[in-house]
Formats: structure tokens, C-alpha cells, sequence
């Protein structure tokens, strides 16, 4: 199975359309490579897609006075996601950003530096 179809999370979202502007809720499905969403959870009709390649910044967002609201950046549009409690908005904002950083090969920059600095500081002790 390619990672295109490991499922990192699912869940329904509330999302403002892109052109009438109206909230409709949909079943949402984050892969690695995509944040995909559809009518329903039992709709196999896909709506829309966002790339996880193209998403450059996952944050709160008190868009429009919506609580539990998420901003998802592309350079083409942001979209605006609303979770059903706090604790949703969060789990999302960091399974979105998670998958984001691994496509973008961040987490393994941030896994050499922590090896770099640990590495220095144990030059540094055994030097003293």
C-alpha cells in the first residue's frame, strides 16, 4: 500500500464553501499526501482536496467570530475549517501540520539538528 492511501485521521469538519460562502459540514480524511473531503461519511463522491504539499501554515483562527476554527493556508486560498470542540481543533491543527512537515521533510531536519546539538554538548562536556 503506498502512503497515499494510510489514513492519518478522519473526522467530520465544518467548512465555509469557496464561492457562495455558506458552512457545510463534511467528512474529512487526511492522508499524507492530502486533506480530502466529501458529503458524508458514507459519500465515496469526493468534493474537494487539499495537497499537503501546497499548505503552508495550520492555525487557530477566530475567523468570522467561529469558535474551534482552523485556517488552512495554500498560496491559492485559505480554508476555513470548524471542529466541533476545542480539543478536535487541536487534534486536527496537529495531525495537518504533522503530515505538512513530513512531506516537506522537516521532521527529519528537526531530527539532525536535535542530534547536532546533543553531539556538540557531549563534545563540550567531555572537552571540560
Amino acid at each position: 500500500m503506498s502512503s497515499s492511501g494510510v489514513i492519518l485521521k478522519t473526522g467530520y469538519l465544518t467548512k465555509e464553501g469557496a464561492v457562495r460562502k455558506n458552512w457545510k459540514r463534511r467528512w474529512f480524511v487526511l492522508r499524507p499526501t492530502d486533506l480530502t473531503y466529501y458529503k458524508s461519511q458514507k459519500d465515496d463522491t469526493k468534493k474537494g482536496a487539499i495537497a499537503t504539499r501546497e499548505i503552508t501554515s495550520v492555525s487557530p483562527s477566530n475567523y468570522k467570530n467561529r469558535q474551534f476554527c482552523l485556517a488552512v493556508a495554500t498560496p491559492k486560498r485559505t480554508f476555513y475549517l470548524v471542529a466541533e470542540n476545542n480539543t478536535d481543533m487541536q487534534a486536527w491543527k496537529e495531525a495537518i501540520q504533522a503530515a505538512v512537515d513530513k512531506i516537506n521533510g522537516r521532521v527529519v531536519r528537526r531530527h539532525c539538528i536535535g542530534l547536532i546539538i546533543r553531539f556538540s554538548k557531549s563534545l563540550i562536556h567531555a572537552y571540560y
